[in-house]
């Protein structure tokens, strides 16, 4: 009688522990702020990763944003920059620059840059 005694007041230990785990998940999910800052309502998107390639035409290191070919986007606090094949920073990115980039697009229509690598130097006519 002792051991199913046991048995069960494990099961309700365990059992009790998994849904205060699940709570608690809940819980830090919907008060953890997205990347960057945005903010759904309390609620977290998951961005769709995109692609793509361009020149660089205008920098705003103030705003943290960028145009590439004529596309206004935002650029990630934790940006990962690569400049010649070594790590770099979003600073040092330059006007001209030809990169290609990995993109968050989010619900909101927002586009954040969260990955940038120089592929050539593109000289204006």
């Amino acid at each position: 009688m002792k051991n199913s005694y046991s048995k069960i007041r494990l099961s309700t230990v365990l059992l009790g522990g998994m849904l205060a785990v699940g709570v608690l998940a809940t819980n830090v999910a919907a008060e953890t702020p997205a990347e960057d800052g945005v903010d759904f309502g309390g609620m977290l998107s998951v961005p769709t990763m995109l692609t793509s390639y361009g020149a660089i035409e205008q920098l705003d290191f103030d705003a943290s944003t960028m145009v590439i070919s004529g596309q206004r986007y935002s650029v990630s606090q934790t940006v990962k920059v690569e400049i010649n094949g070594s790590y770099g920073a979003f600073t040092l990115l330059e006007i001209g620059m030809g990169v290609q980039f990995e993109l968050a697009m989010y619900d909101s229509g927002q586009k954040v840059i969260t990955e940038i690598y120089q592929t050539a130097q593109i000289v204006p006519e």
